[in-house]
């Protein structure tokens, strides 16, 4: 038997020299098929004379086996199917998700303790074929194995992988993977990988023992920790044909014996519209057989010629974080749908006080602790040095994330600067404008990437070059066990345990980038410090920026633009995100507003579509009577040109003065009243208007330039107001049904007052 196994990693890229036509044709023929649940699919079968195959043989230990008929028989586990509302894969509420609360769902054999061993289950271990001068097996063919027995496939006591896929130009990461002896093996070891980014992989397992009709299933067994769902499905291969199974009439126990009903689907598009895999959801401990008789087409492939020489193992993890992991054992071939009856691994939904509890230590810890980071190049950009750096990120269970920043600081003769933390929208590149505006100001600055990737500067010339990213960890820290933290996942995760959500690692990477610069060794000349630090996000980096200022007591200030707390009411899409009981929760910024110390300047965009400014107002208003000086700040414009809030000159003079500057701009001094008229006072304001829509907010369809985000379909209507002796006065027009008052001084620097809705 003959695992393929990934050879010296390298890193090509397409249209390099040296790479063979071959190559090229193989990545055409990857390319060309579609991509599911951002996964691409593999190769129908290893590439020939690339991947040196490595002998291998299963151990032959003998496994017990409580079940002794197949379904449709005297199967004593066919008894009552569990999981009632299995339609949603990562279970509801606070218990394990295949907990049952179906009466009568006993088995009627009782389980025979872990290491245990009945005379009537063996595995059958196919004795060792000799090889050929050549070093490959002979046709030889072992014992046929016994009626009662399993025939094991492989009992992964090695570790396979398909390909890597970098070697052939492609953008999957890698995972990292172990033969693990561990509670989640079934017998001897098992296939631990630990996931580094959402990626499709392919066991191709080759030397199938004598395959043999009279079994009625393969079976694997699957233990699921990824924090998402898992799409498992398998082949068959010959020389020249393939064959995968019907996935819909395969058989799902869980390590108790009890069946359960899973959701089927074709994610990997080779089943031509039959479902190929089973949707496996976080936290299942279990056995997935596939009947012997339900083979259907694969792909464009030709029929099996004749019994298949190879199983291909496809899984495909879906919305799982970065870190998550999956185990995998027992291939074989059986007329049993359950191994040794087990316990559950322990995977269970965790409860929202015990998530609350770990984010609380998690942070603080974080804020307390040190942080290990390298530096990964550097360029010059707008007369300043801007470095990219690696850094050791949250680490649990033996398992360490890696994130990245850009690092930048001003020139100083010496004298202590003040810092920001910079967090823009994980969907958007890294803006080196933005930290070229904060650098010119005067700051030194550190903008973690919150979508996880890593920059990359080199042009290929050994000099720094283009700005360039993507979800790829460097080799080095992938072979010593890291992964990158997780992708951005629209607080879809929520149900799951804190450390398995992108928000919870966002609040890491900010609190770490925090270390590093009360570490006072990232400024630019010696003896220098840095004299105070603050924190502003744009989009979803503003939320985070947001929330993160509840849990930091030493921040200097706070800037959120485009979004902050109470999203979940919003009249925009990103309520959907922020409406799930759960999210709500646990990353409802609102509910910390009132732990906020720093002084916090809210900045809107008028006609944003995606976060409507109403949250901004109702943030910036729930915290003014807490801490001096915040303000709230409305720019005429749509959310989605970043221009407006990288160049928006009051964040500077806000910043300035809070660390120390003696930066000035209008303020409300006392906030107007909802009715008929507008009557308030100012300070440091030249004009007044009043801006009001005659309709509820109403958004349209996105415009060029938008960056995919709705806009407003309603137009803001001015009316000038009067301004003398630093009071404001004016009447509401009678169509107002939403609207604000708007103060500048005579630099076009401005504040608003609550929007009225």
């Amino acid at each position: 038997m003959r695992i393929y196994r990934r050879s010296t990693p390298k890193h090509n890229i397409p249209g390099a020299p040296g790479i063979s036509a071959a190559v090229f044709a193989l990545i055409a023929a990857v390319l060309s098929l579609s991509l599911t649940s951002g996964c691409g699919k593999g190769p129908k079968k290893p590439p020939s004379g690339t991947l040196p195959p490595t002998s291998f043989l299963p151990s032959g230990t003998a496994v017990p086996s409580a079940e002794t008929a197949g379904p449709g028989t005297s199967d004593p586990f066919e008894k009552t199917p569990v999981l009632p509302g299995s339609a949603s894969p990562a279970g509801t509420g606070e218990n394990y998700p295949f907990e049952s609360t179906t009466p009568g769902n006993d088995v009627s054999t009782p389980a025979t303790p872990s290491g245990a061993t009945p005379a009537s289950a063996t595995w059958y271990a196919p004795t060792a074929r000799p090889t050929s001068a050549t070093g490959q097996p002979t046709s030889q063919v072992p014992a046929t194995p016994g009626p009662d027995e399993d025939v094991l496939i492989s009992g992964f006591n090695e570790v396979p992988v398909f390909l890597d896929w970098h070697e052939y130009g492609i953008d999957l990461a890698d995972p990292v993977m172990s033969a693990v002896e561990s509670e989640f093996s079934e017998e001897g070891s098992s296939l631990k990988v630990v996931l580094s980014d959402n990626t499709a992989w392919q066991y191709f397992i080759e030397g199938v023992p004598l395959w043999s009709q009279s079994r009625k299933y393969v079976r694997l067994w699957v233990v699921n920790a990824t924090g998402g769902s898992l799409d498992v499905g398998l082949a068959l291969k010959d020389s020249s044909g393939a064959a995968a199974f019907d996935a819909s009439k395969a058989v799902v126990r869980l390590c108790d014996g009890s069946t359960v009903s899973v959701e089927s689907r074709d994610s990997s598009g080779m089943g031509n519209g039959i479902a190929t895999s089973l949707v496996i959801p976080h936290g299942f401990t279990g056995w997935l057989s596939f009947p012997t008789d339900s083979l259907i087409t694969h792909w464009s492939d030709p029929p099996l010629e004749g019994d298949p020489s190879t199983v291909s193992i496809d899984i495909r993890p879906s919305g799982y974080v970065s870190g998550g992991a999956y185990y995998i054992d027992g291939l074989c071939l059986t007329d049993r749908t359950a191994g040794t009856l087990r316990t559950s691994s322990g995977f269970t939904e965790n409860s929202v006080s015990a998530n609350k509890k770990y984010i609380e230590a998690s942070i603080a810890a974080a804020l307390s602790g040190t942080v290990n980071y390298d530096s990964a190049g550097s360029m010059e950009y707008g007369g300043h040095t801007i470095s990219a750096i690696i850094i050791e990120g949250f680490g649990d269970g033996g398992v360490t994330t890696r994130f990245s920043a850009l690092l930048g600081t001003p020139s100083s003769a010496g004298a202590d600067i003040p810092a920001v933390i910079l967090l823009g929208d994980p969907g958007s590149d890294p803006s080196l404008n933005w930290i070229k505006n904060w650098m010119d100001a005067g700051f030194t600055v550190i903008m973690p990437d919150l979508s996880g990737s890593i920059p990359f500067f080199s042009d290929g010339s050994g000099q720094p070059g283009a700005f360039s990213r993507k979800r790829d960890l460097p080799e080095a820290y992938a072979a010593g066990g890291s992964v990158l933290m997780p992708a951005f996942d629209l607080m879809s995760n929520s149900k799951l345990p804190a450390n398995m959500q992108w928000m919870f690692h966002a609040l890491e990477a900010t609190a770490r980038c925090s270390v590093i610069l009360r570490g006072g060794n990232v400024t630019a000349s010696a003896g220098s410090g840095i004299s105070g630090i603050g924190i502003a996000g744009i989009g979803w980096g503003g939320a985070v920026a947001t929330l993160y200022a509840g849990f930091d007591k030493d921040l200097a200030f706070a800037i959120p633009m485009q979004a902050a707390a109470f999203l979940d009411r919003s009249s925009t899409p990103v309520k959907d995100a922020f409406s799930g009981s759960e999210t709500k929760a646990l990353w409802s910024a609102s509910s910390r507003l009132s732990g906020i110390t720093a002084p916090m300047l809210f900045i809107g965009g008028a006609s944003q579509g995606y976060f409507d400014i109403s949250c901004l107002s109702d943030s910036c208003f729930a915290v003014s009577g807490l801490n001096g000086g915040t303000c709230f700040v409305v720019l005429d414009g749509f959310e989605a040109d970043e221009a407006l809030f990288e160049n928006a000159a009051m964040q500077y003079l806000f910043a300035n003065k809070t660390t120390g500057g003696a930066s000035a701009f209008p303020s409300f001094v006392t906030m107007p009243s909802k009715g008929s008229s507008v009557d308030c006072e100012v300070s440091g304001a030249v004009t007044a208007e009043l801006c009001y829509l005659t309709e509820n907010y109403a958004y349209g369809s996105t415009a060029p330039g938008s960056g995919g985000y709705p806009l407003m379909k309603s137009t803001w209507k001015k009316s000038a107001l009067s301004l003398s002796d630093g009071r404001v006065t004016g009447s509401i027009p009678a169509g107002a049904v939403i609207y604000y008052v708007r103060i500048a001084d005579a630099y076009g620097n401005s504040a608003a007052s609550v929007i009225f809705d």
